[in-house]
């Protein structure tokens, strides 16, 4: 799944956290038709319950928003002590935050959260509270955060149960039933699918009987020195069992290849390929076509408009094919690696992508979309 370089995931690019979960917000994206091109938006319940009440419509249009006459006004209202004018007058700037205000301003969050709980509503509060949370830098008090949240969200809270206490349940339920493993125990796949290198980065297709990952399994020499090459391997279920896995030819290469996902008539492939002579970055997102043999050809980069001079990798496709989310550590984001999302134009290109928000990426890394 092309791990990053240097990023704390461990030595493989294509990384080991696909396996199937995260992200489990990405509902979809509706597509309206404005100015003969396609705009995606995020599903109003995602963003209005679940979430926080703001669009932060700055997000992919400015990299600060600062206004010195408005902070001069909050200064004052502050001095004042007009806490309810302060309410509105923070609500109005926060909502026109870009993306580095979120490190830079957090504290505004923070007031503005305290507020929301005497003047708004309480939900609101706590999707604020959990902005600051994810964003924070230093100088504000994470201890006294917590507590104003936690005690917002005392109801939420008691629906969990603790993960130690999780783990000792799964372990009672394995050691007492002996003729089938209980749901959710990972079972090995395998001789057929694994190998005695690593095999990681699983992904299914829509009728869940083609499973493509990656494998360090294949040895290349480069001059005088032999690399382990990550390349693509697939392998087809028939009945209970996965057949002998095999090489995605026409894709894989002396390069690095993975992370791959497939469109729902299996005939378009999106994955990764690594440090290639056709790459912008580090890692770029490509595209192949299968072909009436079942083979794999047209292979090409998704362009500017999807790749950087950075790495990206991960891509994810939406199950209505318009919208392609995947992972990046581009300069301008919200932490060490984004979620970003780009969709399809009537003209069938790649809209420029775009970073999915505050809401979805925090200070750290966000990796392994999947919708």
């Amino acid at each position: 799944m092309m791990e990053k370089r240097g990023h704390k995931y461990g030595s493989n690019r294509h990384g080991y956290c696909c396996l199937f979960l995260i992200f489990l917000f990405l509902n979809f994206f509706e597509s309206i038709a404005q100015k003969k091109e396609q705009t995606v938006i995020l599903n109003s319940a995602l963003i209005n319950e679940q979430f926080n009440l703001f669009r932060f419509k700055n997000i992919n249009r400015l990299a600060l928003y600062a206004d010195r006459y408005k902070l001069q006004k909050i200064s004052e209202l502050v001095k004042q002590e007009k806490w309810e004018e302060l309410y509105h007058a923070l609500r109005d700037y926060v909502s026109r935050f870009g993306i580095k205000n979120f490190y830079k301003d957090t504290y505004l969050i923070w007031k503005l959260a305290k507020l929301t709980e005497l003047f708004g509503d309480q939900e609101e509060a706590k999707s604020l509270y959990r902005l600051v949370l994810k964003h924070h830098q230093q100088g504000i008090d994470i201890k006294e955060i917590e507590l104003y949240y936690d005690s917002l969200n005392k109801q939420e809270i008691e629906l969990y149960v603790p993960i130690d206490y999780y783990y000792e349940l799964v372990e009672y339920r394995k050691a007492i039933d002996t003729l089938q493993p209980p749901r959710g125990v990972l079972l090995n796949m395998g001789g057929n699918v694994n190998s005695r290198l690593a095999d990681y980065g699983p992904s299914l297709n829509v009728n869940d009987n083609v499973l493509i990952y990656t494998s360090k399994r294949n040895e290349i020499r480069v001059q005088l020195e032999f690399h382990r090459n990550e390349d693509l391997f697939y392998s087809k279920k028939d009945g209970r069992y996965w057949s002998v896995s095999e090489p995605m030819k026409g894709v894989n290469t002396q390069y690095n290849e993975g992370s791959a996902t497939l469109s729902r008539d299996g005939k378009t492939l999106y994955f990764s390929r690594c440090d290639s002579p056709d790459t912008y970055g580090d890692c770029d997102i490509f595209m192949a076509e299968m072909q009436a043999d079942s083979s794999w050809s047209n292979v090409t980069n998704l362009g500017v408009n999807v790749n950087s001079l950075a790495w990206d990798s991960h891509p994810s496709l939406s199950h209505t094919e318009d919208t392609l989310y995947f992972a990046t550590d581009r300069i301008g984001g919200f932490g060490l690696s984004d979620i970003y999302f780009t969709y399809k134009k009537r003209n069938g290109e790649w809209a420029e992508s775009q970073n999915m928000g505050p809401v979805i990426n925090t200070r750290h890394n966000e990796v392994s979309p999947f919708s």
